[in-house]
């Protein structure tokens, strides 16, 4: 049945508009199906990776914002990154179960939105004060 399975994956393969990627990826599909635990391995694997990521990500966001909160204090009070923390996976996770993927998106386009506004601002300002700054500096004479 192995036999079987791996040739029909291959013969899809033979078929595919990319034939050297398709032939390259043949020893990966028997390698997947001869030996079956491979494929828990490798979704354990990717799964340990993704949540490591993600979870990182968040303890960075919620520090940044408990530093922001905190008036700039390196060792922000762990109240307030456990507060946002729960805020940040509450709204996360409602908005998955809502509507999947496409209401986290659009929560995050609508969420960039007035900070877009905002670094545009703060553009303005560092150019104004380079025209300015550079206008108080007397020219050398060459």
């Amino acid at each position: 049945a192995a036999k079987a399975a791996t040739a029909i994956a291959i013969t899809r393969m033979s078929k595919s508009p990319f034939p050297r990627f398709a032939s390259m990826m043949q020893p990966g599909v028997w390698c997947f199906q001869a030996v079956p635990w491979l494929v828990w391995a490798m979704s354990a694997l990717a799964t340990f990776l993704l949540a490591t990521w993600f979870i990182t990500s968040s303890d960075s966001g919620t520090l940044v914002i408990a530093t922001m909160l905190s008036m700039g204090d390196d060792h922000p009070p762990r109240r307030f990154r456990i507060v946002w923390g729960v805020a940040i996976g509450v709204v996360a996770a409602l908005l998955l179960l809502v509507d999947g993927l496409q209401a986290l998106q659009a929560a995050s386009i609508a969420a960039a939105l007035p900070v877009c506004a905002i670094l545009l601002a703060m553009t303005f300002g560092v150019i104004k004060s380079l025209v300015q700054d550079s206008s108080a500096v007397p020219a050398e004479p060459p």
